[in-house]
């Protein structure tokens, strides 16, 4: 049985949406804007949570999970790929 990694998932739809409502006040909810804000958001707060929550110290700190459960992939790496769908026009 597959876990959702719930801080996980809360800190993309958080970030996600905080996008959404800034290309909303800008005009412009396009993927080209909305997608390169969510991910450096994203990769921000996951950077801050392991940074003071992981009790691993070294690389071992950015991959692996605390018994979370799984989302794919680290919250941190997703938004370098929302950064890169954006910038490229996704």
């Amino acid at each position: 049985m597959i876990r959702l990694n719930l801080i996980g998932f809360i800190m993309t739809a958080v970030c996600v949406g905080a996008a959404y409502l800034i290309g909303a006040i800008m005009g412009n909810t396009s993927n080209q804007l909305m997608m390169p804000i969510a991910g450096s958001a994203m990769v921000v707060l996951d950077a801050a949570y392991r940074w003071r929550q992981s009790p691993h110290t070294g690389w071992r700190r950015w991959f692996y999970t605390q018994g979370g459960g799984w989302m794919g992939l680290p919250v941190w790496l997703t938004g370098i790929g929302f950064v890169a769908i954006g910038l490229t026009g996704g």
